[in-house]
């Protein structure tokens, strides 16, 4: 009882030092990436206002316009480096095999990926948008881009980003676990932190679920 008691204490030193930063962290980055999105959806607003109202092309107007046109491509550009940043949903099954292939005291139980989802629900103009866009693909006899190809989905996925999730399961000792955790959090390419649940099986044997994801500007997936 007194070493479970110690090895409870210590692990939990390990989720307060190690993991528990990296988790805020994350949940600030999506928090900063809703406030983009919402950046630019008001700049899109405004876009479109202007464009309605661009008739005489005075220099006010075009500089109200070439301000609003600014703002979207460095909101785009932001996009497209968190999504540089992160790795690829692709690789995600490959660095975390990779990883463990290093620690040689671990045992891979389980690895399955998740659905994708957009990162930031649509807002009620773009749904309407997809609802009609996917009436006009019905009635068309031979449509050329079906409603699940790469450009429909990216076309779809504009200005958002999608959460690619995968859930791996790892036994082994808790030093082992920890320093896996360290690696996999200090990798060049950085995986987002969803859920951690550790149990023990039989001292000193224990099971770590993790339950990670990475963002992409696509919304396909794999199937491991």
């Amino acid at each position: 009882m007194v070493v479970g008691a110690v090895f409870f204490v210590v692990g939990f030193g390990g989720y307060t030092l190690g993991v528990e930063p990296a988790l805020i962290k994350y949940r600030a980055l999506e928090k900063q990436l809703t406030q983009q999105r919402s950046d630019l959806t008001i700049a899109t607003t405004q876009l479109s206002a202007l464009k309605t109202r661009y008739r005489d092309p005075d220099g006010v107007n075009r500089a109200a316009l070439d301000e609003t046109l600014g703002k979207l491509a460095q909101l785009d550009q932001q996009l497209h480096q968190y999504d540089s940043a992160l790795v690829p949903p692709g690789r995600v099954p490959q660095l975390l095999n990779t990883l463990l292939v290093r620690h040689r005291g671990l045992q891979l139980v389980s690895l399955r990926t998740l659905d994708p989802a957009p990162l930031l629900a649509p807002t009620a103009n773009e749904a309407g948008k997809t609802t009609v866009k996917r009436e006009e693909t019905a009635s068309l006899p031979s449509p050329s881009l079906s409603a699940s190809s790469p450009l429909a989905d990216r076309e779809r996925g504009a200005n958002n980003l999608f959460k690619h999730g995968i859930e791996i399961k790892v036994a082994g000792s808790y030093p082992d676990l920890l320093a896996y955790l360290a690696e996999l959090e200090g990798s060049a390419q950085k995986l987002l932190w969803d859920q951690m649940k550790l149990s023990v099986v039989a001292y000193p044997r224990s099971e770590l679920t993790l339950r990670l994801y990475t963002l992409s500007l696509e919304s396909i997936w794999l199937v491991v």
